[in-house]
């Protein structure tokens, strides 16, 4: 079994910029699918998606002394996608009107930035927002969830439930 593959991702960050190269390979592998199809759904060029593609991961390397681990890595990775694909666009002069805005509470786009970014600038406390994210941006079961916030299963069902109530209510309060 591998040593970091419980992990936390934000976890895995902090190993990975302390030099345990292992844990960037584990992030790769975590996340390679997810951030390849973000990119393959705004760029139609699939040659042009595998070169943003690694540029965002050669750019999580040189620039991971900058990333905070009191905020989501996913949402640092999606930013991180965001950019490369706006570069990108930019670059071919293509008119970027805009990106995404189809966040939906209870309906999670699994790749969406704007739904990491609504969960990370929420009121949730830090336990909420993780375990949103471990539900319905890493597809994680509930098992998982709570040995990652190392809590009982039934309390994690209760984190995420409660988390969506308070998202609901900031979302229907605006």
């Amino acid at each position: 079994m591998n040593p970091f593959e419980n992990l936390s991702d934000e976890a895995l960050m902090i190993k990975y910029m302390e030099g345990e190269y292992f844990a960037f390979e584990v992030l790769y592998l975590r996340h390679k699918n997810k951030i390849y199809s973000y990119v393959k759904r705004r760029i139609n060029d699939a040659n042009s998606a595998e070169e943003i593609f690694q540029n965002i991961f050669l750019k999580l390397h040189r620039s991971r002394a900058k990333f905070d681990p009191k905020y989501l890595f996913l949402q640092w990775i999606y930013t991180l996608s965001k950019n490369e694909v706006i570069d990108f666009l930019k670059k071919k002069k293509i008119i970027l009107t805009r990106f995404e805005d189809n966040f939906e509470i209870g309906e999670l786009d699994k790749t969406s930035f704007e739904g990491l970014d609504i969960i990370e600038k929420s009121n949730l406390d830090k336990k909420e927002k993780k375990a949103l994210v471990l539900k319905f941006f890493q597809e994680e079961d509930y098992e998982t969830i709570s040995r990652i916030l190392e809590v009982k299963e039934a309390y994690a069902r209760k984190i995420v439930s409660r988390g969506l109530l308070k998202l609901r209510k900031n979302w229907e309060d605006k």
